[in-house]
C-alpha cells in the first residue's frame, strides 16, 4: 500500500532480526509483536497496510512467515471500488520514492515487496524519529510526512552533503516552528 520505503530503516531492522533469529523464543515474540495488518483485495491479492520495513527485513533475512491480522476482506470489490475504499480509510500512500504523486493503478502494479523503491528521505525521517526528533504516532504514513518535509529542505547525501550533516540539519528542522503541524512534533525547549 506504499511505493517506497527507507532502505536504512530496513538495514537497521535486519540487524535487529539477525541478533534474535537463531533464538526461537525471541524471534517468536518479535514476530507476534510485529503482527502485520493486511487487507485482501480483488482476486485475493494481499496488501500490507503497515510494517513494510519489517516484512522486507524479515524476507531479506530468509524468514518467510509473519503473523497477520486481516483488517478487511474486500476481495469481492472491483479494483476501482477496492481502491476507493482503501484510500478513504487512509490505508495507502499514492506517492513514489521521489515524493511525486502516483495513481492507484501504478501502486496496484506492484506485485511484490521487492518492487518497493528506496526513498532516502524516509530513512532520514526514521533516523530523526529514533534520535528523538519527533515521536511516533498512530497516524498512517506519518514518517512519510516528515520525509516530505525534509525533502523540500535538505539535499541528500551524495549530492552536496554527508549523512551526518543531513541528520544534524533534520534534527534542527524537526524542532523548528516550520515543523509544528507535523504529526509527533516535539517543541524544543529554549
Amino acid at each position: 500500500m506504499q511505493a517506497s520505503i527507507g532502505r536504512e530503516e530496513v538495514r537497521r531492522k535486519r540487524e535487529a532480526i539477525r541478533r534474535i533469529k537463531d533464538k526461537r523464543n525471541k524471534l517468536e515474540v518479535y514476530l507476534r509483536k510485529k503482527t502485520v495488518p493486511i487487507v485482501i483485495g480483488p482476486e485475493g491479492k494481499i496488501h500490507l497496510i503497515d510494517h513494510h520495513h519489517t516484512v522486507i527485513a524479515l524476507f531479506e533475512e530468509g524468514i518467510r512467515r509473519v503473523y497477520y491480522k486481516t483488517r478487511a476482506d474486500l476481495s469481492s470489490l472491483s479494483s476501482k471500488e477496492f481502491w476507493k475504499k482503501v484510500l478513504s480509510r487512509r490505508w495507502a500512500r499514492l506517492v513514489d520514492e521521489e515524493g511525486k504523486p502516483i495513481s492507484w493503478q501504478e501502486l496496484n502494479r506492484l506485485t511484490s515487496i521487492e518492487d518497493i523503491k528506496n526513498d532516502p528521505y524516509r530513512s532520514l525521517a526514521g533516523i530523526v524519529r529514533n534520535k528523538g526528533g519527533f515521536k511516533k504516532t498512530d497516524i498512517p504514513f506519518m514518517e512519510f510526512e516528515w520525509a516530505d518535509f525534509f525533502r523540500s529542505r535538505i539535499k541528500m547525501p551524495g549530492v552536496k552533503i554527508s549523512w551526518k550533516r543531513a541528520i544534524t540539519l533534520a534534527m534542527k528542522l524537526a524542532g523548528s516552528e516550520a515543523a509544528k503541524d507535523l504529526p509527533g512534533y516535539i517543541k524544543k525547549k529554549n
